[in-house]
């Protein structure tokens, strides 16, 4: 803290004032210190040691596949450089075929039994009315035949559309298991016939 400045002329200070002119501002002539006494109490540490556990490595040794360099002879391709051709694609839209299951009902082939003409060789005189007669009638059963062998081929070309597919079918391997089973065997005993005597 700044005190007022005196004349100087105070022996009690322990110093003599200059002569020389003061210049503008403020001096500190004296400075006290004043020490005081205080009692703080300080608390007391405890100090509680504790147990450390350390961990201690315990190396276990591994097989580990140690790689040997193995030098090789390759071949080093040089590039080549050609004039080439740079084709523009040029995007079509396309119908993508969508496959959709369709059930449809397999036909059953029946085993029809049917009559196989017997052809019989027959001489033909070709001079008498009757057999003119004959060639009428035979002229028309060949129609009917004709007639017959159609119908025959129109069977045949609808049975034509089916085509009979093999196919492997897998079935699951079959396990058995043995089991311990108490056989008992029956034997005949043999008993004794009634005596006559005892009947009687």
């Amino acid at each position: 803290m700044a005190h007022s400045v005196s004349s100087g002329k105070d022996d009690s200070l322990g110093f003599k004032a200059k002569s020389e002119k003061l210049s503008k501002g403020i001096y500190v002539e004296d400075i006290k210190v004043i020490e005081r006494k205080r009692i703080i109490d300080v608390p007391e540490l405890r100090y509680v040691p504790k147990e450390v556990v350390y961990e201690k490595p315990v190396v276990k040794e591994v097989e580990t596949t140690k790689y040997k360099t193995k030098e090789i002879s390759t071949t080093k391709y040089v590039v080549d450089e050609r004039a080439t051709v740079k084709y523009n694609v040029e995007e079509i839209t396309l119908e993508k075929p969508i496959i959709v299951d369709k059930t449809y009902e397999r036909p059953i082939i029946e085993e029809k039994v049917y009559e196989k003409p017997i052809i019989r060789k027959k001489e033909i005189e070709l001079v008498t009315l009757k057999s003119v007669e004959v060639l009428a009638n035979f002229a028309k059963e060949l129609l009917i035949v004709k007639n017959e062998l159609k119908e025959l081929g129109k069977e045949i070309e609808s049975i034509k559309k089916y085509k009979l597919v093999e196919e492997l079918v897998k079935v699951p391997k079959l396990e058995y298991n043995t089991v311990k089973v108490e056989r008992i065997e029956w034997i005949p005993v043999k008993r004794e016939m009634p005596s006559d005597n005892k009947s009687k």
